[in-house]
């Protein structure tokens, strides 16, 4: 995922606070929220430094993770007063996000190497954008100091007077009543995100609805009440649900006229609950300097030009059959809003790569991706595509790009019409910070590979909610 849409998605959800009286703002936050890992690896658009083929750094889980649960808390559904004691989180009735219905996937017709017409979507309710962004930049850009946010609202906005180590300060952003202030470390591993809004101490303040499974433990921020949890909604299904495991942990409680949440996210390793707590504490009304002045070498650092991932994929469909020598076969059919890109055949392996990306106009930061590669006259072991092999990370150099998987993977043998194929899912193989590589099993990516027609074929799907059986069904519409 590009970097900046990273801090564009996370700062238009962290405000979007609607109204009760609002009808469901589902589709539309779900159009702001709806990031795809996608951008790492095969995405449309990526950073020219973008690093190993299978370095798959940890930004999008962390990032996708503060956004939906600060998008969740937003919505009504996921909002309610506490009653008779100030609760800053309520537990749900089960793990799934209140007020969702699940959407039913709508399949297309394909042209083979034509690019499909992208589905008109249906009028989305509008979700109002940060205010300040005249003084503070664009509201996904958060160029506010600390000394400038305060002076834009009419309550005490608090701050760090100390930047934890490894991270910077990137900016402030908001609107009358809300602020966020966003902290990073310059590889952007973890987020450290502090929203602010103005409270009325009269009232309750309204509790943050969380899966029946969230262990929601009373905390004291310095002398003050607060809650704490762990976890978050997943995102990235149909109908979200609660995931304590997600590197997410939350605080919130009221200071002064302030309600305060504070979410890190992607540090656990360094940064606890009691670690949290103790940084939490330490937020101040008073000055604080140098560190609340933006990182101007974090904001040089990130702001590299992107690259159209189109030149990678340069060659029509025709082309690509014309350079490979061979008849490739494409989709006849694909779930509603997957359009062909283009495509590029490596000189070297004889291997085409064909590119369709998701494209929908009312959510434009959504980029997931479908990669077919073919490859004519398969030859047994020596073959790129034939099948995978389990192993441990140490044998990575020994096989070609995306043939070696885990000896923990889950491989499945799976029938694809008249051919047996092997189904994995997982992002692959993850680079550790200590440079160990570790195989991440995370449902987002699924391959699978199999023979047809004298053509080896791999089908990959960048996408959380695509099941094996609908990957199948794409599988089996190439002709």
């Amino acid at each position: 995922m590009n970097k900046q849409k990273i801090r564009t998605t996370l700062q238009q959800t962290a405000e979007a606070l609607a109204p009760a009286s609002k009808i469901d703002l589902w589709p539309a936050l779900k159009a702001k929220i709806s990031l795809s890992r996608s951008r790492q690896m095969e995405g449309l658009k990526m950073k020219k430094n973008f690093s190993p083929k299978w370095a798959f750094k940890p930004t999008y889980a962390i990032t996708l993770a503060v956004i939906f649960v600060v998008a969740v808390f937003a919505l009504p559904q996921g909002r309610a007063f506490a009653q008779q004691i100030w609760h800053f989180f309520s537990q749900g009735d089960s793990n799934m996000m209140p007020g969702i219905t699940p959407s039913t996937r709508d399949w297309v017709e394909q042209t083979p190497g034509v690019a499909a017409e992208t589905v008109t979507p249906e009028a989305l309710p509008a979700i109002t954008e940060m205010t300040f962004a005249g003084d503070c930049g664009a509201s996904n850009e958060a160029q506010c100091s600390v000394d400038q946010i305060r002076a834009k609202v009419d309550f005490s906005v608090l701050a760090l007077p100390q930047i934890p180590a490894g991270m910077a300060f990137v900016g402030a952003n908001g609107k009358p009543g809300l602020v966020t202030l966003t902290y990073m470390p310059y590889d952007q591993r973890s987020s450290l995100v502090i929203q602010e809004e103005a409270f009325d101490p009269a009232a309750a303040p309204l509790a943050a609805q969380v899966g029946a499974d969230a262990e929601i433990k009373q905390v004291k921020v310095g002398d003050l009440d607060g809650e704490y949890v762990k976890g978050s909604y997943n995102g990235n299904y149909d109908v979200p649900v609660w995931d304590s495991s997600i590197d997410l942990q939350t605080v919130r409680w009221v200071q002064g006229e302030t309600l305060i949440t504070v979410y890190l996210a992607g540090a656990a390793d360094s940064m606890g609950m009691e670690d949290l707590i103790n940084l939490s504490a330490s937020l101040t009304e008073k000055a604080v300097g140098l560190a609340g002045q933006p990182d101007k070498v974090f904001a040089a650092q990130n702001n590299t030009d992107s690259v159209d991932f189109a030149q990678l994929y340069p060659l029509s469909f025709n082309e690509a059959e014309t350079v490979a020598g061979f008849k490739l076969l494409s989709p006849s059919e694909l779930p509603a809003n997957f359009s062909f890109v283009g495509a590029s055949v490596d000189l070297n392996t004889k291997v085409v790569k064909l590119l369709y990306n998701y494209q929908d106009a009312s959510n434009p930061d959504a980029q997931f991706n479908l990669i077919i590669r073919e490859l004519a006259n398969p030859n047994g072991e020596d073959c790129i595509l034939c099948g995978f092999v389990q192993g441990s990370w140490e044998m990575f150099s020994q096989y070609p790009e995306g043939k070696l998987i885990s000896s923990d993977a889950n491989l499945e043998t799976v029938q694809v019409g008249s051919s047996i194929g092997q189904y994995v899912q997982g992002i692959g193989w993850v680079s550790k910070t200590d440079g160990v590589w570790q195989w991440d099993s995370s449902a987002f990516r699924k391959r699978l590979r199999f023979e047809q027609a004298g053509l080896a074929i791999e089908v990959w799907m960048d996408k959380e909610d695509i099941t094996q059986a609908e990957l199948i069904h794409i599988a089996e519409s190439l002709q």
